[in-house]
């Protein structure tokens, strides 16, 4: 059997290696208008070995934020992408965490989260609830998200906003209390959007 050659790439040092993957890997940017958006980049190269796969894969999830958008009946990531030069950003969303394989969730440090609260008439409009019933909802919703937060390690960046018809402060503390039990969490930044 002849010998295996080593690439020259893996030869490399690990340091130049992950300067690479920098370049490659798809990677965000924050927004001024729309938060986090995903500058495109190409993951082809995590098909190539299982020890580039393995370098590659932590610093994709780890170093990247990831928009959650949390209404009454459903939690997305919504993934958005600078069309560069036009700076048009089209977006798509896919069930979350469902959308990615769970190892891959336990990779995620950085999350911006975005809370969509209704007044009860929209709430009656879109989904036949309203008051009370539309906001244990949401905070169910809440609560199924801080529990995927829960199983990642360590949350590095955490921001949280709550979008709301009109300004209520006691919707947004019953809303987002499930968040308080969160104790992996580095930074948080909380802040109330109007609609």
């Amino acid at each position: 059997m002849p010998p295996t050659k080593t690439s020259p790439f893996l030869q490399l040092p690990a340091e130049i290696r992950n300067h690479i993957y920098s370049y490659v890997l798809p990677t965000t940017l924050s927004h001024p208008l729309r938060g986090p958006v995903w500058l495109r980049g190409t993951t082809t190269i995590l098909a190539t070995t299982r020890q580039i796969y393995d370098e590659a894969i932590p610093l994709l999830y780890a170093s990247n934020t990831f928009l959650i958008d949390v209404e009454w009946d459903r939690i997305s990531f919504r993934y958005q992408w600078l069309l560069l030069p036009t700076g048009l950003v089209p977006s798509r969303r896919m069930t979350f965490p469902d959308a990615f394989a769970a190892r891959n969730v336990g990779l995620m440090k950085r999350f911006g989260v975005r809370v969509h609260h209704v007044d009860s008439y929209t709430g009656m409009v879109k989904y036949n609830y309203g008051g009370q019933g539309l906001r244990d909802g949401l905070r169910g919703r809440v609560e199924e998200l801080c529990a995927v937060l829960g199983e990642v390690e360590e949350v590095v960046r955490l921001r949280v906003e709550l979008m709301v018809e009109k300004r209520d402060v006691e919707v947004g503390k019953g809303v987002l209390e499930p968040l308080l039990l969160l104790g992996n969490v580095r930074q948080v930044v909380c802040v109330g959007v109007e609609g």
